[in-house]
């Protein structure tokens, strides 16, 4: 079975079915910092309290926002480019997919599916990125852990999070995930943060990214994105 849309949309139905019987998360969005009435006028460069804190990914639970995620204030440095992680994302090597072999044991149903998925994210990702999916696989390369179901999303999703972001993508992201904050979902799914928004739309040509953030509208999610592009 290739993780195609159909695929996606009964992994999103199932974590909706599961949310119907969890509490919304109740981890509120930080407020505004309160600043006292004899303190000198607040600089240009405090963080902009309208953004959402990240979700801790090991933890599950709230985070400050990197401040490398900031948005770019008046009077401050000028936000860079669009695309200014193009030449980080184009250098790479990727693994050759054709050299993974299956894992041990008669139940591995899913290995050919997982190669031809390997070769998709060497063909739809930037150098850079592909690199770090690929070789997530060729590290699982003759053991039971390339058998795994999704393996190659969860891949992608290791290599978004570890990949450059365009800050121009921020605004976007923020959007998102300050949605998807307030759905639950199965901790078999990482919870999509702002960095790996980032990273999943600097991965794809331009031409990809309106596919891809209707992905992660759609599932709260990033790693299973690329069988949308295909």
């Amino acid at each position: 079975m290739r993780v195609d849309r159909t695929r996606f949309l009964f992994l999103t139905a199932a974590l909706a079915a599961d949310g119907c019987n969890s509490p919304p998360p109740a981890t509120p969005l930080v407020g505004l910092v309160e600043v006292p009435s004899t303190a000198p006028p607040a600089p240009a460069e405090l963080p902009d309290a309208s953004l959402p804190s990240a979700p801790d990914a090991s933890s599950g639970a709230a985070a400050a926002p990197d401040a490398a995620l900031a948005p770019s204030r008046e009077g401050s440095a000028p936000q860079l480019p669009d695309d200014s992680c193009a030449a980080t994302n184009a250098q790479g090597t990727p693994a050759d997919c054709t050299k993974l072999t299956a894992g041990p044991g008669p139940q591995c149903e899913s290995f050919y599916d997982t190669q031809s998925e390997c070769e998709d994210m060497r063909r739809l990702f930037k150098p850079a990125v592909a690199e770090k999916a690929t070789r997530c696989l060729a590290m699982r390369s003759g053991t039971r852990g390339i058998c795994q179901f999704g393996v190659a999303g969860v891949c992608a999703s290791q290599a978004f999070r570890a990949s450059c972001g365009d800050p121009s993508t921020l605004k976007e992201c923020t959007d998102i995930v300050r949605r998807c904050a307030k759905i639950p979902t199965s901790s078999a799914v990482p919870r999509l943060t702002a960095q790996e928004c980032q990273g999943a739309l600097s991965a794809v040509a331009p031409e990809h990214r309106a596919s891809m953030l209707s992905c992660m509208n759609e599932g709260c999610t990033a790693g299973y994105c690329f069988s949308y592009l295909r």
